[in-house]
């Protein structure tokens, strides 16, 4: 199976303006991609993947800049090519969603704007290496732009692609694509877990062992975590800082550093919140297929939780990501999840 394994990137100040000239460039392949399908859409025209690969090819061939240099044909082909096969990949679900009259259908491609969109390049497995340098690996991407990765644990093999992205509060990180077995030489415990979801409390969890006994099993709850409301009080003060120093009528490329400045603790904060939830449902997904050979969880549809007075503590306890992550760890132990 495939897996994403992520790390923590440090780039240096070179390495982040490569990374962000990359960004510029694809982005720009991006917005003419959708230009063209609009045109050729209107036109009676078809326009696959066939015809935005050929499309690239164009551009790559004639878009130049102020000085008449074929500026996009100067940077490197692979992360532009990954991203006309993302464009490809959400056009045509969109297309398919409603020609096939979904009640909720995916859109089509928007335009990514310098201002709001967050620089994402994938790499295929020519496009990057991992160098060894002072006994230490370190992404290498194209004109030889190192990067040093915070290696928080071992790949176990060799990645086969990598997805180079920056998060809201300014950090950098690397997503490598590995192939790896299953892990299914867990023991099988003989017991069944039923797994019943709420508010007050999280999870709620029944066993039933091979002799068929059924038995709250206390072990396995999860109560209520928390998670944003431990930050509540400095989320609302970055919050109030935030709006002390924001000036009227100016781009956040135009406000003062103290601004920027409050805005990254803000999504800092909110980053620790989301961080600890997710380590939090790993942690617990595992010791669940660890004490159990079959998980049943209950159907639940977090959604109608919004227009409830319990809103906020449904969001802070984010069930649909427990259900995701519980079944993605059965899957990957060899469990059964239903």
């Amino acid at each position: 199976m495939k897996v994403r394994y992520t790390y923590k990137l440090r780039p240096g100040k070179q390495a982040e303006q490569y990374l962000l000239a990359e960004w510029d460039a694809c982005r720009y392949v991006w917005n003419q991609m959708i230009e063209e399908s609009q045109r050729r859409h209107e036109n009676g025209q078809t326009f696959g993947p066939n015809e935005a690969a050929k499309h690239l090819t164009y551009l790559r061939h004639t878009v130049k800049d102020e000085n008449g240099v074929l500026w996009l044909g100067a940077r490197p082909s692979v992360p532009q090519q990954q991203i006309v096969r993302d464009f490809s990949v959400s056009r045509k679900k969109a297309l398919l969603d409603r020609k096939n009259k979904k009640r909720v259908c995916s859109g089509l491609p928007n335009y990514k704007s310098r201002r709001y969109a967050q620089p994402t390049l994938n790499y295929s497995a020519n496009g990057f290496r991992l160098v060894e340098i002072g006994g230490v690996l370190r992404l290498k991407l194209p004109r030889g732009t190192l990067i040093p990765v915070v290696w928080s644990r071992k790949l176990p093999t060799a990645p086969t692609s990598v997805r180079v992205y920056r998060k809201s509060n300014g950090k950098w990180f690397a997503s490598f694509v590995v192939e790896t077995t299953s892990e299914c030489d867990m023991p099988n415990t003989g017991s069944v877990v039923g797994i019943d979801w709420g508010v007050v409390e999280t999870a709620t969890t029944v066993t039933v062992d091979s002799q068929g006994e059924i038995k709250e099993s206390v072990d396995l709850d999860i109560p209520f975590g928390s998670y944003e409301r431990k930050y509540e009080k400095r989320l609302a003060e970055a919050q109030r800082r935030m709006a002390r120093r924001h000036q009227k009528d100016k781009r956040l490329s135009e406000q003062s550093r103290g601004y920027k400045k409050a805005l990254r603790q803000y999504r800092e904060l909110k980053r620790r919140s989301a961080a600890q939830r997710k380590d939090a449902a790993n942690k617990w997904a595992v010791k669940v297929c660890r004490n159990s050979d079959a998980i049943a969880s209950e159907d639940f549809k977090p959604k109608f939780l919004s227009r409830t007075t319990m809103a906020r503590k449904a969001q802070d306890a984010a069930i649909g990501q427990l259900i995701d992550t519980l079944e993605w760890q059965a899957v990957k132990r060899g469990r059964r999840f239903v």
